[in-house]
């Protein structure tokens, strides 16, 4: 076993015998701790961090907020996979939804746009307009030429 494991091991050991984790200044005040304070901060780096470590080592601790059931924690896992994986089905529908009502509504466009019949309203010989038209003249589009090359 590691330094860290077994000090964990011990000082769980400890503080549950005395009723809790301490205060940083209440351990150093103590005379009958087994492991001193600054080899605490050596092996753990911080006070911090060593109650972090045994919150989660031991969840009988006084001051203990980790759940020390394994089982009750892979089942609360595994409710919140299931939560995400029905939120994402449930998004995945609606937006294959929208998308099929979105081409729906363009190919009725489509549709209407190909069923209506161009009716120019010009003169037979395509220059003003037809009796009782509007005053649309027929224009060619420019064509491009090529610029000359330079010499």
């Amino acid at each position: 076993m590691t330094q860290r494991t077994t000090s964990v091991k011990t000082l769980s050991a400890y503080f549950n015998k005395s009723g809790g984790i301490p205060t940083p200044a209440e351990y150093r005040a103590r005379t009958d701790t087994p492991i001193r304070f600054a080899q605490i901060k050596s092996i753990f780096g911080s006070w911090n961090r060593m109650e972090n470590i045994l919150r989660t080592y031991d969840g009988r601790n006084e001051n203990s907020v980790a759940v020390t059931d394994i089982e009750e924690v892979m089942a609360a896992r595994q409710a919140a996979e299931v939560a995400v994986q029905e939120e994402v089905q449930s998004n995945r529908d609606a937006l294959i939804a929208r998308a099929a009502e979105e081409a729906a509504a363009v190919e009725k466009a489509s549709t209407a746009a190909l069923a209506m019949e161009p009716t120019p309203n010009l003169a037979p010989n395509g220059d003003g307009p037809a009796p009782g038209g509007s005053t649309i003249k027929v224009v060619e589009a420019p064509t491009k030429t090529a610029p000359a090359a330079k010499k």
